[in-house]
């Protein structure tokens, strides 16, 4: 079996367009009405984790957490390990904060951060990466679909980093 590009799946979707300008623009929620497909990405991100200790996948936001609780499922299979997934809402004045109710799933976990698009210009990860310390956490990786080739050099060393399909700029990472 050929194993498909992520480019490839995101186009048969109509998550990935170009226009006839030749400029690409991305939009993920088609791509979740294939389960199939999915599951495949869901795998791809989660892959260089597999062997790493990971106790919790976080979200940053709603529409990526099927992505991040698919990444657990993945975590998980064959392991005999429990691998928790949460999403890290209650932005407020446009910070992340962990919720209440999952402040003691972080408390000294080991965590992986999930998201769909990743842009430089948006402090999305490192807020979440700040409330996840601020609960108790390490931040052990992070992993997205998509993102401009710069959205990870501000992150730490220590952080694993899984990006599927590198963007060339801002403008084509853009999401809608």
């Amino acid at each position: 079996m050929i194993k498909p590009s992520v480019e490839h799946i995101l186009r048969k979707n109509g998550a990935l367009r170009t226009n006839p300008e030749g400029r690409t623009s991305i939009e993920l929620l088609g791509l979740y009405v294939s389960a199939g497909d999915v599951s495949l990405l869901c795998c791809l991100l989660g892959q260089p984790f597999r062997d790493r200790p990971v106790d919790v996948v976080v979200s940053p936001e709603g529409r990526s957490f099927v992505l991040a609780h698919g990444v657990a499922q993945f975590l998980m299979v064959g392991l005999n390990r429990k691998v928790d997934t949460i999403w890290a809402g209650g932005m407020a004045n446009h910070h992340y904060a962990i919720h209440q109710f999952a402040r003691p799933l972080i408390l000294n976990s080991r965590v992986l951060i999930v998201d769909d698009i990743v842009v430089s210009h948006d402090n999305r990860v490192k807020q979440v990466m700040s409330a996840i310390e601020g609960a108790g956490g390490q931040v052990v990786g992070v992993a997205a679909i998509y993102g401009d080739g710069t959205c990870f050099d501000q992150l730490p060393e220590r952080i694993e980093k899984n990006l599927l399909l590198p963007a060339l700029s801002y403008q084509e990472a853009k999401a809608a």
